[in-house]
């Protein structure tokens, strides 16, 4: 069974994404970043994060500085 990653914005849920989860949540005006990591398990989870609703990877931020 798998989790939503979701957060509640002025008494409004807005999910994130399946089998995902949030561990935490740092608001800075505007912009709101949420981490946490996807996966079915937690063996085979993967780091990531979410700015305003939208998913990046860790991995994904390397590749993009080589």
């Amino acid at each position: 069974m798998g989790h939503t990653a979701c957060y509640w914005l002025n008494g409004e849920l807005h999910e994130l994404e399946d089998n995902a989860r949030a561990i935490g949540i740092l608001i800075d005006g505007e912009e709101i970043y949420i981490s946490g990591a996807t996966g079915y398990e937690p063996y085979n989870y993967k780091s990531c994060y979410w700015k305003n609703g939208f998913r990046y990877t860790y991995y994904e931020q390397l590749v993009q500085k080589c």
